[in-house]
């Protein structure tokens, strides 16, 4: 009889610890996932985010008409706030083409709200120079003023409104 509840006792406490080892391997398991999905997160928020758009401005365009124009924002140096912007946009008034190329700098405020400035050149002759301030209004929809010098002079510069839709790739 002491041999059965000897060996019953056995028994138990064999269970009872190899339980415990296979509660220790799930807890091993569940810590390397939350381990892994840190990682995960961390490369994600190290990727550079570029963004193609389509918007609407009324430079270049017919009067009570807007112009269409289309960018590709690039990250530089693998930061979120400096970005360069190569633009282009039809001019319905010149029947022709209209090409920036700039350096934004974005300064976030809120979740999904953003105010950026930039500068540039144009690259086809159309214009001198560009400055922009806009806000990324959602993560997907921007509104931009635009002074965009034509001639040369400070004076032949002029203000214009643009706004577009942005994805992210």
């Amino acid at each position: 009889m002491i041999k059965k509840i000897i060996s019953f006792l056995v028994i138990i406490i064999f269970l009872f610890t190899i339980s415990a080892l296979a509660e220790d391997e799930k807890f091993k398991d569940r810590l390397a996932l939350i381990r892994a999905s840190q990682n995960l997160s961390v490369q994600e928020e190290s990727i550079s985010e570029n963004k193609i758009a389509i918007f609407v401005t009324d430079f270049g365009a017919i009067e009570g008409e807007v112009s269409i124009g289309g960018s590709l924002e690039i990250s530089l140096f693998n930061q979120q706030t400096a970005r360069m912007l190569n633009e282009i946009i039809y001019l319905k008034d010149k029947e022709s083409l209209a090409g920036f190329l700039s350096l934004k700098f974005l300064y976030p405020l809120e979740k999904n709200l953003s105010f950026y400035l930039g500068a540039g050149g144009e690259v086809t002759g159309k214009a001198r120079y560009q400055v922009f301030a806009g806000f990324n209004i959602v993560e997907d929809f921007f509104v931009e003023a635009k002074y965009i010098n034509e001639e040369g002079l400070v004076t032949d510069s002029n203000f214009y409104l643009a706004t577009g839709l942005q994805l992210a790739f």
